[in-house]
């Protein structure tokens, strides 16, 4: 770029746009969920693996958890089909499957089928505190509060729930659900929408080497909806935990609500520190604050969300915030929010199974495929905004070995879209990733964020690299399908600006990349200042569009302007 610097003239600055402020875990905390006549109270304390709530008394309350104590509800077991009874009103509390000896599943509720039956209930309304599925090291435990099950060639069916689920837990040799558990063998369990504020739930394994799935609910069936927000749950175990709020390996059409606090800690592996996906949810629409997965002593992935196969992050007319969220791998400490891992057989794997090659592995059939199933998808719809300040992951694990791989060749997709009023922020690295960018607002904290990743596409939209700071946008592959805009920040002093360089152009000659808007840092009283911009492969099609071909700076104007033969 060109600037050319009439002395002495005025400068009339237009104002600057700034990206929203992101909530900390302090402003985002409610003070009260639930309504109803009883209380339990919570604070937050501080501990290595980040913020956990705890109960306490009124007086140092940080969150009050309300729930109606109008009617008490004993422990319910079903194995028949009663789908035209609901519960309704009143709490669950306090309530047990009454022993501790042999598999112990749905403190509260219990709903069973066995092989070629139905069981079904009615919608249920009502609050859940404090009950519990315990058994001892030597036995499983499921579904502290709701146990759904369906055996082989039976269907087990909840209608809606709706209520808040308060301190509720499972513990046992391996642990299942905290809140809910919604398992399915080879039969069908289904729940309707699930309506509640989740808070200080946990499912606990005891067992040397076992596992835990789901702080708050564990899922291998079918959920329609999930809408509330989870606060405060976890899962622990000694060999691996999946989820500390949800863990799913099922169907879940939408997940919409916000997850704080939330943590997966294990001494072998840990995943998901608010959601661990393996199977299929449409759509996730809340923020995640200060989540953590935690291994003591081996890996852990995704500080709030760790998935194996496609998710979609979506905000319509709405703000969703990433921050705060990490992973503690035996100790080292990385700011994560979303790890996209598949399993993946090498060649030499595969040759000892008699294949021709390796590939990554699908969930439900088990086939390999060179392409990587993780495919994430961030949407911002309607004047939304999704802002991410922490890192976004993902490859391979190593089907034998469980490590992670991070290549070009086990990149995951990353999909930027959504439409013109809306705007998404990176502030963190993206890496491993294959980027694609459509018809959105994109803003990069830094210029660097995706300098770990493999490719970028743009087919439309916009980047800013405005950022009060100078620097180059470097990616191995870049790929120009489609008219872009992009707004930089120069540097006059020192005679530089943003740039973006690839070792590898792919560029559709009817494409350009139009530098919309400037943003100086600096002035010179030099006449005239070139500064390198493009290189020779990208340099024929970029142009300059801004509104004026004069960029404004705090004491003088220049004229702009662009020379494609040369990129400066």
């Amino acid at each position: 770029m060109a600037l050319t610097l009439p002395l002495f003239s005025p400068a009339f600055a237009e104002e600057t746009k700034t990206p929203p402020v992101p909530p900390t875990p302090d402003t985002i905390i409610y003070p009260e969920y639930g309504s109803g006549d009883g209380e339990k109270y919570f604070k937050w304390e501080n501990t290595d693996t980040g913020l956990q709530l705890t109960e306490t008394d009124k007086e140092n309350a940080q969150i009050t958890a309300k729930y109606d104590t109008g009617t008490a509800h004993t422990r319910l077991e079903n194995t028949t089909d009663n789908s035209t009874t609901d519960i309704t009103g009143g709490s669950f509390l306090n309530q047990t499957t009454g022993s501790t000896s042999g598999d112990q599943y749905g403190g509260a509720i219990y709903n069973y089928s066995i092989s070629k039956s139905t069981s079904k209930i009615g919608n249920i309304t009502g609050d859940f505190i404090g009950n519990y599925a315990s058994a001892t090291a030597t036995y499983a435990a499921g579904g502290g509060a709701i146990y759904n099950y369906s055996a082989s060639s039976s269907t087990t069916q909840i209608g809606n729930i709706t209520g808040n689920f308060i301190g509720n837990y499972a513990s046992g040799r391996a642990a299942h659900g905290g809140a809910i558990d919604n398992y399915e063998l080879a039969g069908t369990s289904q729940i309707g929408d699930i309506n509640g504020t989740f808070i200080g739930n946990y499912a606990e394994s005891t067992g040397s080497n076992h596992s835990s799935y789901g702080g708050a609910i564990n899922n291998s069936g079918e959920i329609a909806t999930i809408t509330g927000d989870f606060i405060g749950n976890y899962g622990s175990s000694s060999g691996s935990t999946s989820g500390g709020a949800i863990n799913n390996s099922g169907e879940i059409a939408t997940i919409t609500g916000d997850f704080i606090g939330n943590y997966a800690s294990s001494s072998g592996s840990a995943a998901g520190g608010a959601i661990d996906n393996s199977g299929e949810i449409g759509n996730i629409t809340g923020s995640f604050i200060n989540n953590t997965a935690e291994s003591t002593n081996g890996l852990a992935f995704g500080g709030a969300i760790f998935s194996t196969s496609p998710i979609n992050i979506s905000a319509n007319n709405a703000q969703s915030v990433f921050s705060g969220n990490k992973t503690i791998s035996n100790g080292s400490v990385e700011q994560n929010a979303i790890a996209m891992y598949s399993l993946y057989l090498t060649d030499e794997a595969a040759a000892n199974f008699g294949l021709p090659s390796g590939g990554f592995v699908a969930n439900e059939t088990f086939e390999l495929s060179p392409q990587n199933p993780a495919v994430l998808t961030l949407k911002a719809e309607n004047n939304g905004v999704i802002v991410f300040n922490d890192t976004i992951k993902g490859g391979a694990l190593d089907a034998n070995t469980l490590q992670p791989i991070e290549t070009p060749e086990t990149a995951f997709t990353l999909n930027i879209t959504g439409d013109k009023t809306s705007q998404i922020y990176l502030n963190n690295a993206i890496i491993n990733a294959n980027i694609t960018l459509d018809n959105t607002n994109l803003h990069l904290g830094r210029e660097n964020v995706f300098d770990q990743s493999q490719s970028l596409t743009l087919n439309s939209g916009s980047i800013s690299l405005n950022n009060n700071t100078v620097g180059t946008m470097h990616i191995p592959t870049l790929n120009l399908n489609n008219n872009t805009n992009l707004s930089v920040d120069v540097d006059l002093a020192n005679e530089s600006m943003d740039r973006i360089t690839a070792d590898n152009y792919s560029i559709n000659e009817n494409a350009k990349l139009n530098v919309n808007n400037i943003t100086l840092l600096s002035t010179t009283e030099k006449n005239n200042v070139k500064i390198i911009f493009a290189d020779q492969q990208l340099a024929q099609n970029v142009q300059y569009t801004g509104e004026s071909p004069i960029a404004y700076s705090p004491l003088y104007k220049y004229n702009v302007s662009y020379n494609p033969e040369d990129g400066f």
